[in-house]
């Protein structure tokens, strides 16, 4: 099972290198195909370390691993999805019609926040190898 170093390591290189990735992409393509990477900004990817962190530590520090069946609500695949889903709205929000993926990562806390959101699905993602794996929705419906 994933302890707090593993979750803590994944996360916070997850986050580094979607990061890293997302400045890429935004990068302006020179005429020769190449693009400047003097322009990545190695401040914002190391704040994203720390972002990851919390966002990796985040699922059990909401539901404690007090028992084996600990994994409820913020363990959940649906809930992991469904944050993703608003967080990349909230990055949206504001910007015009028409939106491309440069459009949504062009500004440095949309990346470090998709960054965290990153490193909170690693989280998810270690559980669901385990053998309790993670549940679906969390919730106790009878």
């Amino acid at each position: 099972m994933p302890n707090y170093r593993a979750h803590a390591l994944t996360g916070m290189s997850t986050a580094f290198v979607a990061n890293l990735g997302m400045q890429y992409a935004c990068l302006p393509v020179l005429p020769d195909g190449s693009r400047d990477l003097s322009k990545l900004d190695f401040v914002e990817a190391f704040l994203a370390i720390g972002v990851g962190l919390v966002g990796a530590s985040l699922p059990d520090l909401l539901e404690p691993a007090s028992s084996p069946n600990h994994r409820k609500f913020f363990h959940s695949s649906l809930l992991a999805g469904g944050t993703t889903g608003g967080v990349v709205k909230y990055c949206m929000a504001g910007k015009t019609e028409n939106l491309n993926v440069k459009d949504i990562i062009s500004d440095p806390g949309s990346r470090l926040l998709l960054a965290g959101q990153a490193a909170y699905y690693s989280h998810i993602l270690l559980d669901a190898r385990t053998p309790k794996g993670v549940p679906l929705l969390g919730l106790k419906l009878c």
